[in-house]
């Protein structure tokens, strides 16, 4: 198989970085190189990071401006390997992963990005939220959409791709880099799924849970008006151009709040200035992921 590198943007994740490199260190395919770059991160996430790089010698520190997008260029530019796992932070990779990414690819050979197409989602507490999420909540359910919590690519092919449609990536002024990486290997077919999960852990308050839905779908719009010949379908980043559809059927809640939330849009502005502040429930600092299935 193929050699591979890990890439972690990572910003303010002090509470769940550590678990997060354990489940990369714990790949059935071990990476040759981890970069973990830190974008505008606070000192406690630094001296984290700092003190897992002398622990690890496989972990390389980066650092960037503030923003994935930049914490993405700055990882391709440095990755010793053309194929680069790309995860979250705030995720936690099934041990698989590399592995049935670099299979996937192998096996078909025509393309350059690959993803994991389940996921598993860690319960909510908060009771204004569980209705949201009682369907997805300590289950494996499948996406279409690539996710930046567990895809592959393979960087030359990738950005030869991008310059075939006048994209330079990584845009630092877009605020969904995943989804951008999606389209373009949707447009072209060279997306191939792989039969492998990451853990994710969602927000935590009713408040930051409206803050990321108005987030995601700015960060489409902004998308379509940019870049409308790889958007050809409004609001997704499903690599087949439909729209995510889930095992795990949504809540009577959830698909009340959508429209809400799109109404909300069309009233407020649609300027898409870039939008890399995360929800402060995103980042928990106590509440640490259980290793087990």
């Amino acid at each position: 198989m193929h050699e591979y590198s890990v890439g972690i943007p990572v910003r303010n994740e002090e509470g769940t970085l550590e678990t997060c490199v354990q489940s990369v260190l714990e790949q059935s395919l071990l990476p040759r190189h981890i970069y973990i770059c830190l974008n505008g991160s606070n000192t406690a996430t630094r001296v984290l990071a700092e003190q897992l790089s002398i622990k690890h010698k496989s972990i390389n520190l980066l650092e960037s401006s503030p923003g994935k997008a930049h914490a993405w260029n700055r990882i391709t530019e440095k990755s010793e390997t053309n194929t680069i796992l790309f995860t979250d932070g705030d995720a936690y990779l099934s041990p698989d992963a590399g592995a049935q990414m670099i299979l996937a690819l192998e096996n078909n050979s025509e393309c350059c990005v690959s993803g994991g197409n389940l996921f598993y989602m860690k319960p909510v507490h908060d009771f204004l939220l569980k209705p949201l999420f009682k369907n997805k909540c300590n289950k494996i359910y499948a996406v279409k959409n690539l996710s930046g919590a567990n895809y592959m690519i393979k960087r030359d092919e990738l950005l030869e791709l991008a310059h075939r449609h006048s994209v330079d990536l990584m845009p630092t002024d877009i605020i969904h880099d995943d989804a951008l990486v999606g389209a373009i290997a949707r447009v072209e077919k060279k997306f191939i799924a792989a039969n492998t999960y990451a853990k994710v852990y969602p927000v935590s308050t009713i408040g930051d849970y409206v803050n990321l839905m108005m987030r995601l779908r700015k960060g489409y719009i902004q998308l379509e008006e940019k870049y409308p010949e790889l958007f050809y379908n409004k609001h997704t980043a499903g690599v087949d151009g439909s729209r995510t559809h889930n095992i795990a059927s949504y809540s009577i809640v959830q698909s009340i709040t959508q429209p809400c939330v799109d109404f909300v849009l069309k009233l407020g502005s649609k300027k898409t200035e870039t939008c890399w502040k995360e929800s402060k429930s995103t980042k928990p600092t106590c509440i640490r992921y259980e290793t087990t299935n």
